[in-house]
């Protein structure tokens, strides 16, 4: 018994760290086990932390687990022979950039303070073993949180001659770092529920991947632990976890790779962005409700700043048009415009149906489509990719909006519920200081103007740094010039809108706007084209009259609006007004035939057709005579026989009159 006390005595005690090193599990299985009695005579020590650790026997494990870690601790004298004539290769040495910064840190102090231990083993003369000594003890006054002895500045020493610069890095519980090796099975059924749309959250997936375990391979239980799960996780590269779990638009948004775009080949006019914003600020519409008014803004691409705009409460093509408008006057019309899908560009009279535009009409007819007003301007349009804010430059001035000029006001209402300030029901509880349409409108002007267009320059040119984003703008303008119409009237001929096909009447023509419908009439467009198919281009600040084209866009005449309507009390002057332009009307019809015919002469169609009835006889005349066939009655064909009696025909006539009972003059029997 004492003698095999004493072996056991003499015997290796491993932590569980070092068991879990020889076997390939966990830690924690191991502790597991040990804790089950799985291990025989394990010791318990409680460490200075005041926790169990538990200390196993060797010849409480495998043998082979004995062997291999007899192979680890023998000594260099019992290592086994090499063969004849082989020297044992040395391990490659890493590279440095194989290092993290971290480690590449510690080789450089070890490097350098190697160096610093020899320079003063050199110039400090006398026994190494008290010169090394002396700067241990100088080293731990100067750095009393490192350990340093002189056994580790001659391991380090020997390390930095062989070029091992792995033994200058702590590896100190970085052994079994992400050494813990997951069946292939458990591993791709632990990613395929990480890697779902659904998201579930790490710790979920882990428990429902123990569950399929428990279920399909019960040999792999107990599984390794949350950590193990977790560097799998985090090992996914970022961009496939976004388009597993996120989906495609998240990837898109977030990880696929973009076109950037350059600025400095283009020139000022060149492109204009255009969208519609919503202001973030509560304001008093003329009727007295608050609501929040939109801004639809067009800006330059190169310089960024807003070249025209218009704030309204119904946003639509017609406010697009407004703020297009403004900008042309003020600077000039661009080369191309870059709108998003919405229907405030493509619509038929602006910029065309674009991906809504159909072939055919379900008559087979091909659609209406006259020419648009980018088309008119000399404008070529480019729609941007459903859903892709990022390629619009105008999104982020937007963003820029909100920041410098929404949040002056004190009803600003923040882009979200996150945003929103905390004094926003207090100021509208009280109104004092609630703006109304009209200031709004007026201040988004001079700061849009004065403010946002003379900030600094934050674009990608460099040349451009140190610049406002009005100058950019007037610098970067080929030659210096803007194109521009030839007059104010020709803009606004440019840019009037377009009605769809409508036919002439007796009313003249109908323009349907916002559910009204004007009649708009000329005599000679309704006496002249009438039933003729025509379309009209009208402004909507001005629908006193309207411009006619035919369907081949040729233009026809301008028609006023209509007056020939009347009320039930209408005065009499009134009618008689009415009845006035009616007669003028009938009037003009019959001095255009009046024109149009010779003197009248009843007598002129039938001295025409006498004339040509003569003409026809004279030809007739002139004509050769047919030969004649004589027929003649062939002898024994049998007389056609004889009805018995006479027919008397005044006697039937007599009875006719008596079955009527007479008859009076004029009727037919």
């Amino acid at each position: 018994m004492a003698g095999r006390s004493e072996v056991r005595i003499l015997e290796a005690l491993l932590k569980a760290t070092e068991v879990s090193a020889l076997t390939g599990t966990s830690v924690q299985y191991v502790r597991r086990l040990a804790k089950e009695g799985r291990y025989t005579d394990v010791q318990i020590q409680v460490n200075s932390h005041g926790r169990a650790c538990y200390l196993i026997p060797l010849s409480a494990l495998p043998e082979q687990v004995q062997k291999k870690y007899m192979d680890q601790h023998r000594p260099a004298s019992a290592a086994p022979p090499m063969g004849k004539g082989k020297k044992e290769t040395p391990a490659a040495a890493r590279p440095l950039e194989s290092y993290s910064a971290e480690e590449r840190a510690e080789i450089s102090y070890w490097l350098a303070m190697v160096d610093r231990w020899q320079e003063y083993r050199r110039k400090a003369g006398g026994r190494k073993a008290e010169c090394d000594e002396k700067f241990v003890l100088l080293r731990q006054l100067e750095e009393p949180e490192r350990q340093i002895s002189v056994e580790t500045l001659y391991r380090k020493w020997a390390a930095i001659r062989a070029g091992e610069l792995d033994s200058l890095v702590d590896k100190r519980g970085k052994a079994r770092k992400g050494k813990t090796v997951l069946l292939p099975e458990i591993e791709q059924e632990f990613l395929s529920l990480f890697l779902d749309e659904a998201q579930l959250p790490i710790p979920r997936c882990v428990a429902l991947t123990e569950q399929w375990a428990r279920e399909n391979m019960p040999t792999a239980l107990p599984l390794p632990s949350y950590h193990t799960f977790y560097r799998k996780a985090k090992a996914v590269p970022y961009a496939v976890t976004v388009l597993c779990r996120e989906g495609e638009k998240a990837y898109y948004d977030k990880c696929s790779p973009y076109i950037r775009r350059e600025y400095e080949s283009i020139s000022a006019n060149d492109f204009w962005i255009g969208d519609t914003h919503t202001l973030d600020v509560e304001s008093m519409g003329p009727d007295g409700p608050l609501h929040r008014l939109y801004l639809s803004a067009w800006l330059d691409a190169r310089s960024g700043i807003f070249t025209g705009w218009y704030v309204t409460a119904n946003p639509g093509s017609q406010a697009t048009l407004n703020a297009l408008r403004k900008g042309i006057a003020a600077r000039g019309i661009p080369l191309n415009v870059y709108v998003d899908n919405g229907r405030e560009f493509l619509t038929y009279d602006i910029g065309g149906r674009g991906h809504r535009a159909k072939k055919r009409l379900a008559d087979g007819s091909e659609p209406f489509a006259p020419p648009g007003v980018f088309e008119r301007l000399g404008i070529k349009m480019t729609n941007a990719i459903v859903r892709n804010a990022r390629a619009k430059l105008v999104e982020r001035r937007f963003e820029d909006f909100k920041n410098y000029v929404s949040r002056l006001f004190p009803t600003y209402t923040g882009g979200n519920v996150l945003e929103k300030p905390n004094r926003l029901k207090y100021v509208l509880k009280q109104g004092d200081h609630v703006p109304t349409d009209a200031e709004v409108i007026a201040a988004v002007d001079t700061l849009i103007e004065g403010y946002l267009n003379c900030e600094p320059y934050g674009g990608s040119v460099a040349e451009d740094k140190g610049k406002s984003r009005v100058e950019v703008w007037r610098e970067s303008l080929p030659n210096g010039a803007v194109r521009q119409p030839a007059s104010e009237n020709d803009l606004q001929l440019m840019l009037m809108r377009t009605s769809k096909p409508v036919r002439v009447t007796r009313r003249g023509v109908t323009l349907k706007i916002h559910g009204l419908e004007l009649d708009f009439y000329t005599p000679e467009l309704a006496n002249l084209r009438m039933k003729d198919k025509v379309y009209l281009r009208y402004d909507p600040e001005d629908l006193s009259k309207v411009r006619v084209y035919d369907l081949e866009d040729r233009f026809l005449t301008e028609a006023p609006q209509s007056k020939l309507t009347a009320g039930y009390l209408a005065t009499q002057e009134q009618i008689a007004e009415l009845m006035a332009a009616k007669r003028k009307a009938e009037k003009a019809v019959r001095e255009y035939g009046q024109a149009l015919r010779l003197p009248d002469d009843p007598e002129r169609a039938l001295n025409l057709a006498t004339a040509l009835a003569r003409h026809n006889l004279d030809e007739l005349e002139l004509a050769p005579k047919p030969n004649c066939i004589e027929l003649r009655r062939a002898e024994q064909e049998e007389p056609l026989l004889r009805a018995v009696g006479d027919i008397d025909i005044g006697a039937m006539t007599e009875n006719l009159i008596r079955q009527r009972g007479g008859f009076e003059d004029g009727e037919d029997l």
